[in-house]
């Protein structure tokens, strides 16, 4: 046998070898780098979901203390015991009217919050709503942006712990100081709002 040969095939086997093992360390590599992405992507994740659940939480309490200083002008009763809504003194700003109210967790001795949905306790769907003055028999539509979009609180619902209240809010047409008009949603209407 030439010995060329001999040592040729030897090299051959030699560098397959190399290669094979270069191959088996990339694929171990590509598998820890994609086991870090995955690690950092839950990370991230679980960090999203806390920054999250705190700004909530900040949510819930900025709200809360907003109701507070806030004047109300009406409370009413809804078809769940646990919730109210409260109507707030509404606020003449420029060439609108906005009319800002809260629905309540009035359970006494609750321990676990509960869900509101402005649209589940008062029909409350914003581009539906309106302003009605029956004595002067005018109506005052919700006010829009350049894409039709209501000047309201986006979505009014959320989780309300017992005694804390979640804040929305509609603006309308001005309404003239002095009347009295009724805040009318979907399928209920709220009388007796006085406009200042």
């Amino acid at each position: 046998m030439n010995p060329d040969n001999n040592t040729k095939q030897t090299n051959k086997k030699l560098i397959i070898g190399i290669l094979a093992g270069v191959g088996v360390l990339l694929l171990i590599l590509i598998g820890l780098v994609v086991a870090l992405l995955v690690g950092q992507n839950n990370d991230k994740s679980e960090n999203a979901n806390q920054n999250t659940s705190s700004q909530s939480e900040s949510a819930d309490s900025d709200n809360d203390a907003s109701s507070e200083s806030k004047e109300i002008v009406k409370r009413v009763a809804t078809n769940n015991d646990k919730f109210e809504i409260v109507f707030y003194k509404p606020e003449q700003k420029g060439s609108n009217t906005t009319f800002e109210f809260g629905i309540r967790n009035k359970c006494d001795g609750c321990e676990k919050r509960e869900f509101a949905s402005a649209y589940n306790l008062m029909g409350l769907v914003a581009e539906q709503a309106y302003l009605i003055d029956e004595e002067a028999g005018k109506k005052y539509s919700v006010i829009t942006d350049a894409d039709d979009t209501p000047l309201a609180t986006k979505n009014c619902n959320a989780y309300v712990e017992p005694g804390k209240t979640l804040d929305c809010f509609v603006s309308f047409t001005k309404v003239p100081s002095g009347s009295t008009v009724s805040f009318v949603t979907n399928n209920q209407k709220f009388d007796d709002l006085k406009v200042e």
